[in-house]
């Protein structure tokens, strides 16, 4: 379990309000189902987490905390819900504590208003909006170690993509240039979120075909960014082209147009990444 740290250490109020953006921008590029299918994302991800086998436990938020929580992630105020967070930090809770025994119980709590109707629409998004920017904001420390001398990288259609040949010969054209390359083909949503955090990863290469896969991207960039350690992701295919606005609102890392660019922005995502993970200090116990 993590020491207790201040909240200048582990809440960085710029990613907030950073990916407090990036979440509405997106929100605001999708159609209503999908808002929808990422909301319910967040909200059911986040709120299945238990506490970590061996991790004592803590004294909990009380009720009347937990509501004044949820109120403050629906309010009119973007910041109220992000000072609750820090000033937890700063009263000794660890960035464990936040998101076993306040945020994912208010994810319940929200999830439970929603189904009784007691939140409109817009509140939902808004709350999920944020709560994805509370999680963005803040660092778990549970950086993967840095990887060996070979490059590598996951490649994965999105869910529901039928053209694979594209991202087949991607792979073969990297493992001949000597990248260690896993591929994913073919999987649903919930298996291959599942295969790319057992698997954690470094780099990930996301393809689909078109603007009709959209959607399902944004949900899988969702999740991957909630379950997966600093990930890299590249997002490729005819999507890039056909959807360029959603596909920007997911906050890739990068993007890829053809075949002819892609060793060089996958190689620059690499060596970047692979570099601050050798200049990070130790991850704190």
């Amino acid at each position: 379990m993590s020491r207790p740290t201040s909240q200048s250490e582990d809440f960085c109020p710029g990613k907030y309000e950073q990916a407090t953006g990036r979440t509405t921008e997106l929100f605001s590029v999708l159609p209503p189902e999908a808002v929808q299918s990422v909301a319910e994302e967040v909200l059911s991800r986040l709120a299945a987490r238990d506490r970590p086998p061996g991790q004592t436990q803590v004294v909990a938020p009380s009720e009347e905390t937990l509501v004044d929580l949820c109120r403050s992630l629906t309010s009119k105020e973007p910041d109220a819900a992000a000072r609750i967070a820090q000033e937890a930090l700063a009263k000794g809770a660890t960035i464990d504590d936040l998101y076993l025994h306040y945020l994912a119980p208010a994810a319940r709590m929200l999830g439970q208003w929603w189904t009784e109707d007691d939140l409109s629409f817009m509140q939902v998004t808004t709350a999920t909006a944020r709560i994805f920017a509370i999680l963005r904001a803040l660092d778990r420390h549970d950086r993967p170690a840095v990887p060996r001398t070979c490059r590598a990288a996951l490649f994965a259609t999105v869910p529901g993509e039928t053209h694979t040949l594209g991202l087949r010969m991607a792979a073969d054209f990297f493992r001949r240039k000597g990248w260690d390359i896993t591929l994913e083909l073919g999987l649903p949503h919930e298996a291959l979120v599942d295969r790319i955090a057992a698997a954690r990863p470094v780099l990930i290469g996301l393809s689909a075909a078109g603007a009709h896969a959209a959607p399902a991207l944004a949900r899988l960039i969702v999740a991957l960014r909630m379950t997966v350690p600093v990930p890299v992701i590249a997002v490729s295919g005819q999507i890039v082209h056909e959807a360029r606005d959603v596909v920007a609102a997911t906050a890739p890392d990068d993007l890829i147009t053809d075949m002819d660019e892609a060793e060089v922005i996958l190689a620059r995502l690499w060596d970047g990444h692979i570099s601050r993970l050798k200049c990070d200090p130790v991850p704190r116990d």
